[in-house]
């Protein structure tokens, strides 16, 4: 149902769909036709009224109905138009959204690139760390060996000490034997002695030596002091 009122809105509603809405009648009443305005070839001359018929009842009631539908379909429209309005807003804030799972993605590649150069810098350090431990027993075997080495110059030179001892010893008995006084003889025998004695000393002083991993022994003073006060003494 609409009045003459109402023609504006339907004149848009019409112009908008591109297509005249259909007037409906109703029985008993006679049709409403609109009238459109008649324009004149002269010039300055103003147009005739339109002149208004009566419809019957049924077609007001068609165009009223009509009408109404049309109203119905403006509201339907505006509530669209509304929610596409309303869908704007969270679009936009969707965005956003988006935006920081992108960063929260790129974040998250960079984590994994350097979380992969630390772990490429462990292997490294790894791989460093055992050749280091490899250069480590080298120099330890290396170490073993120097030390057997001293061993070995130590027990050599123990056994030229007791040889020369051997030596003082073969010399005082010619000593003896040779001279009835004795004293010559012995002090040659002494000097013989605190050589060989000093010889043991130099070798027990390379034994002493510091081993890798190991204390240092100090070597023992008596085989040099005690010949020398037996010197004294015989003296």
């Amino acid at each position: 149902m609409a009045t003459w009122l109402d023609k504006p809105g339907i004149k848009e509603i019409e112009q908008t769909l591109g297509e005249d809405l259909p007037r409906c009648t109703v029985p008993g009443v006679a049709p409403y036709v609109e009238m459109s305005p008649k324009t004149s070839l002269g010039g300055g001359r103003r147009t005739l009224k339109v002149k208004r018929r009566w419809v019957s009842r049924s077609s007001q009631r068609d165009a009223r109905s009509s009408e109404a539908d049309a109203r119905s379909s403006q509201a339907d429209g505006r509530t669209n138009q509304a929610d596409g309005r309303s869908s704007q807003p969270d679009a936009r804030s969707s965005q956003p959204d988006g935006r920081s799972r992108q960063r929260d993605a790129r974040s998250s590649q960079r984590d994994a690139r350097s979380s992969e150069a630390d772990s490429r810098s462990s292997q490294a350090d790894g791989r460093t760390n055992q050749a280091d431990a490899r250069s480590s027993q080298a120099d330890g075997r290396s170490n073993q060996a120097d030390a057997r080495s001293r061993q070995r110059d130590a027990r050599s030179s123990e056994m030229d000490a007791r040889s020369s001892q051997a030596d003082g010893r073969s010399k005082q008995r010619d000593a003896r034997s040779s001279q009835p006084d004795g004293r010559p003889s012995q002090a040659d025998a002494l000097s013989s002695q605190t050589d060989a004695r000093s010889s043991q000393a130099d070798a027990r002083s390379s034994e002493a030596a510091p081993r890798p991993g190991g204390r240092r022994r100090l070597p023992d003073p008596r085989p040099v002091i005690y010949p020398l006060l037996n010197a004294a003494i015989v003296l």
